[in-house]
């Protein structure tokens, strides 16, 4: 019969073989090790970001699903290469568009005039963002040049 301390290592022992086969990679895993299929990361091209997770050494294939049409797509690990290395974007940002959908909204934003202007509508007096929730400039009677909030379009 065994005692407690030697069941509680074996229950131990058998817990950890579980979980090794089991396990997918880890993206972000500091090892230097690529697995097959996967595409290998250059940290030295990565944007700083302050973070305390460590960056990835590899990009796995992530699946998601399109918030515009709801198809299922999946980010390939060549794409996120691009992104976060040759585009230098934040390592936590993610795919949330398919490729049709990023196209339409593209020609919806360059068929407005806001091609230029991600942010939003600008004042044609002095060229300031106009906030959606906040009304055009109103004509104050201290100045006919006069914002919303009171300073004086420059």
């Amino acid at each position: 019969m065994k005692s407690n301390k030697q069941r509680r290592t074996e229950i131990k022992a058998l817990r950890l073989a579980r979980t090794r086969a089991t396990a997918r990679p880890d993206p972000r895993a500091l090892s230097g090790v690529v697995p097959a299929g996967e595409v290998a990361a250059d940290p030295a091209k990565l944007t700083h970001v302050n973070s305390y997770s460590p960056l990835p050494s590899f990009y796995l294939d992530r699946p998601f699903t399109c918030c515009d049409c709801g198809s299922q797509e999946v980010w390939t690990a060549k794409q996120q290469k691009w992104w976060y290395e040759e585009l230098q974007k934040p390592i936590d940002t993610r795919a949330v568009r398919c490729r049709a959908c990023r196209r339409a909204r593209r020609e919806l934003i360059e068929s407005r005039g806001d091609a230029a202007n991600h942010c939003g509508p600008r004042c044609a007096r002095c060229g300031r963002s106009v906030m959606p929730s906040r009304p055009p400039h109103r004509v104050a009677r201290s100045s006919p040049r006069s914002t919303p909030n009171g300073t004086a379009c420059a």
